[in-house]
């Protein structure tokens, strides 16, 4: 089977760069510098981190820091208790490693349960209305290629 797809890219949109997004640390609710986050690794205070905020989040952090909020990429860091770290000392290293491990492995699960798709997952069934009007139904084309373009602009 040969399929041959043709697209028209338009040249103007194809030749602007595009900035990548800011990346924005917070920890209690205060902006801190890479070079903060750095130190909080290497001093190993870093108990976890959330990818994201909520709209909630998001408006009181515009509200704090202002417009450049919403083109940046938002990372939330929790860090460890005084007492926390205090008792991980008492720990050995290995055990404390072995924790850290699952708790990365933990939040990598949670993260990939929330996920709506999994790779390998049979695509779920849709209905799309196409310019011409005709309704189209994913399950009704079953044993054809089908492509999908999602388009964001």
């Amino acid at each position: 089977m040969l399929a041959i797809f043709t697209t028209k890219i338009s040249a103007n949109a194809q030749e602007q760069k595009q900035d990548k997004p800011a990346l924005m640390y917070i920890v209690n609710g205060e902006e801190i510098s890479d070079a903060q986050v750095q130190e909080l690794s290497k001093d190993n205070r870093i108990k976890g981190m959330r990818k994201g905020v909520s709209d909630e989040e998001k408006a009181a952090l515009v509200k704090k820091y202002g417009e450049r909020v919403n083109s940046s990429y938002i990372a939330v860091l929790t860090l460890y208790s005084d007492e926390e770290i205090a008792e991980r000392a008492k720990i050995p290293a290995q055990i404390v490693e072995a924790q850290n491990k699952a708790a990365i492995a933990q939040e990598e699960k949670q993260e990939k349960e929330s996920t709506l798709i999994q790779v390998g997952d049979t695509a779920p069934d849709f209905n799309v209305e196409m310019l011409n009007g005709q309704k189209v139904r994913l399950s009704d084309l079953k044993g054809k290629v089908v492509l999908v373009n999602f388009w964001a602009t």
